[in-house]
């Protein structure tokens, strides 16, 4: 299996649409947000789209033998000095396969290079079994539960 990953282009937008297709990507506030709006995802895809050209915000495409398998996130902001948050999904038809586990540990090993001094943070809902464990697999830590966004918790690499 190759994998990689690269920034979101304008050309991703379909994949894009139908990955959003699962639960916990519907869950996330941007998606969230856009269902209350009425706002189509191709909308929160054009966002994305334009804050990658921003320092502080990127979206990735996860490629799985070159096809579209997931999205990952990284946010810096100066809110949390030190810390970059990440996050991300998989594609229902590329779950339970190490994807979003190996995208991830590939994404962090690449900050790491660019930011050696900070950490990273990630939550991951309470129901969502699979990307808790993912987490605690590839050495995240729990800190806290995060009450304010639902029933959450928090993790902090190294």
């Amino acid at each position: 299996m190759t994998l990689t990953y690269r920034k979101i282009k304008e050309s991703d937008i379909s994949a894009f649409v139908e990955m959003v297709d699962c639960p916990y990507v519907q869950k996330a506030e941007l998606f969230v947000g856009a269902q209350k709006r009425k706002q189509p995802y191709s909308d929160v895809f054009n966002m994305l789209v334009k804050e990658n050209k921003e320092p502080v915000f990127h979206t990735f495409l996860i490629l799985r033998n070159g096809e579209p398998a997931g999205c990952l996130c990284r946010v810096r902001t100066s809110a949390k000095p030190g810390v970059i948050s990440i996050g991300g999904w998989v594609d229902k038809n590329h779950r339970g396969r190490g994807v979003f586990g190996r995208a991830l540990k590939m994404l962090i090993a690449d900050l790491q290079k660019e930011y050696p001094d900070h950490v990273f943070s990630a939550t991951a809902r309470n129901e969502n079994a699979p990307s808790l464990k993912t987490l605690r697999n590839i050495g995240f830590r729990e800190i806290a539960p995060v009450k304010d966004q639902g029933p959450k918790t928090e993790f902090v690499y190294p």
